[in-house]
């Protein structure tokens, strides 16, 4: 299944993460410019 995630400042990194691991397609888009790299590597 695929999955977007929509976080303002990253705090969905932990259930895409998780769900990453369950075997979906995730991705994640984080509005604030300052946390856009938080996930890079993780999702």
């Amino acid at each position: 299944m695929k999955i977007l995630i929509l976080s303002k400042q990253g705090d969905g990194l932990g259930i895409a993460q998780r769900m990453q691991d369950e075997g979906h397609n995730v991705d994640i888009w984080i509005q604030d410019p300052r946390y856009k790299l938080s996930g890079k590597g993780i999702v």
